[in-house]
């Protein structure tokens, strides 16, 4: 925060002495923008008037404009004064993705003029201009260049030692405070806003007071649960634990590992180990993969985010989106199905490539994503770039192709269903009918499935009352 008052300090001395005007702050909501720019207009005598952009805008024709002369006017009337433009987004949105009327293109003209003139003269008029965004990428860079905004200034989400700061200030009343949790929990918090520090600091006091607890890792971790208020996209009340799914002895021993890995994370950070970050689920169609995930977020208490490989190919903005929810609801698990165009090799789908760089960069950049899983599902693994899956990104390796053993205890479990259906017989030999499934690698699906489909087509020419016999000797599998 000093370097920030710092760039603050030094903007208003060069427009003191140089000339110039136009101060826009820049980052990721909740981080205090409106609040650094009236603590600057406090800190040096200025009056601080802010005006919100979008509620300049009138459905009367050229009011907008008049608005907004009026509020520059009132600005200059009462200087020294910081005006204080806040969401701006809304009238300097880049022109190409706009769907601008006439009268939207007049009021960000308007708005434009008004911010170029206050660019002069600064030592006379006494105005200093400031702006705040939350997506200056997606701003019109002509309505942000010099001469209309000569200072562009980050603020960036809190630090460690910030974090730490705001968080004990909302706990100041609390003697029985375990440091060592505070700085764990904290520690994991990177990248999380100065307004959610302080809401999970208000809920800790909270919880502490009410419950008798102590303020520690674990009750920290239960006031951000409490502060999210969700846990992502709804599961479901059809999702199953992970010790209710039929999964083979290494495939099962493998799962539980990476469970307790997301279970106990805290405990490997204290002893400075490292949990994975990305896990690659591959074998055929239909072999449970997103059921596997959705139960590892099921046993964990993550929250879950479902995507796919084809929809963030077409679209790269959603997987901004999907990483920003995680973000905000981590610890969180994020599911990629279909993922072969995102982990193909780069050298041979160089027009994949850029939203793969995108994904590795989330994932293994400078600033780390704490508590957030990657899990990404594929049919065709030996396709995936070997890069992906050295540590810290796609490290964690999990086989679903079934075998023959699963395919009879998938069959066996079939048989069982049907023992209580007076109506229906299943005979014939229960290995070999695995077997042939397992030999082309059918989908589990496929295994009821076939089944079923014989009983409904003889269900449609059996008499009323009549029991139907399925041989499972002579049932035919389809074409792969």
């Amino acid at each position: 925060m000093r370097d920030l008052k710092q760039e603050l300090d030094e903007a208003l001395q060069r427009f003191e002495t140089e000339g110039g005007n136009g101060i826009l702050l820049f980052g990721e909501p909740g981080n205090g923008k409106t609040f650094i720019a009236e603590a600057f207009a406090g800190q040096h005598g200025f009056r601080f008037l802010e005006a919100r952009v979008t509620e300049m805008a009138s459905k009367w024709v050229n009011e907008t404009p008049e608005k907004i002369k009026s509020i520059f006017g009132a600005a200059v009337s009462g200087a020294p004064v910081v005006l204080f433009l806040d969401e701006v987004d809304s009238l300097l949105k880049e022109r190409g993705t706009m769907n601008a009327n006439a009268e939207d293109l007049k009021a960000a003209n308007a708005l434009l003029t008004a911010i170029a003139d206050m660019n002069k003269g600064f030592s006379k008029h006494r105005v200093l201009v400031m702006a705040a965004t939350n997506f200056i990428d997606k701003l019109d860079p002509a309505g942000i260049r010099e001469g209309r905004f000569d200072v562009k200034i980050e603020v960036k989400t809190p630090d460690f030692e910030a974090r730490k700061g705001i968080l004990l200030r909302q706990l100041k009343k609390h003697r029985k405070i375990d440091m060592e949790g505070v700085e764990r929990a904290v520690k994991r918090w990177e990248g999380f806003s100065v307004v959610r520090m302080i809401a999970i600091g208000k809920m800790a006091d909270r919880m502490a007071r009410e419950q008798r607890r102590p303020i520690d890792f674990d009750l920290l971790m239960d006031a951000l649960r409490e502060v999210q208020g969700r846990k992502g996209q709804s599961l479901g009340e059809h999702v199953m634990s992970l010790k209710d799914l039929t999964l083979p002895k290494a495939q099962r021993e493998k799962l539980e590992f990476l469970l307790k890995f997301m279970t106990d994370r805290d405990y490997v950070d204290l002893y400075g180990g490292e949990v994975p970050r990305g896990a690659i689920f591959f074998g055929p169609p239909g072999t449970g993969k997103t059921t596997v995930a959705q139960a590892l977020a099921k046993d964990s208490g993550w929250a879950f985010f479902a995507t796919s490989g084809p929809e963030i190919v077409r679209d790269p903005t959603l997987l901004d989106d999907v990483i920003r929810k995680a973000k905000d609801q981590r610890p969180a698990i994020v599911f990629i199905d279909e993922a072969e165009d995102l982990l193909a090799d780069r050298r041979i789908a160089p027009h994949t490539s850029q939203v793969t760089n995108k994904l590795l960069a989330m994932m293994d950049g400078p600033q780390k994503l704490h508590d957030v899983l990657f899990i990404a599902a594929t049919n065709h693994p030996d396709d995936v770039d070997p890069a992906l899956m050295r540590w810290g990104r796609f490290s964690e390796l999990v086989d679903f192709t079934p075998s023959p053993e699963v395919y009879l205890e998938m069959v066996n479990a079939v048989v069982a269903k049907y023992q209580d259906n007076p109506l229906v017989r299943i005979v014939g030999d229960p290995v070999g009918y695995a077997h042939r499934l397992a030999n082309d690698h059918y989908s589990p699906a496929d295994v009821s499935g076939v089944v079923k489909k014989a009983i409904a087509e003889k269900a449609v020419t059996a008499a009323k009352g009549e029991v139907i016999e399925v041989n499972l000797d002579d049932l035919k599998l389809p074409l792969r």
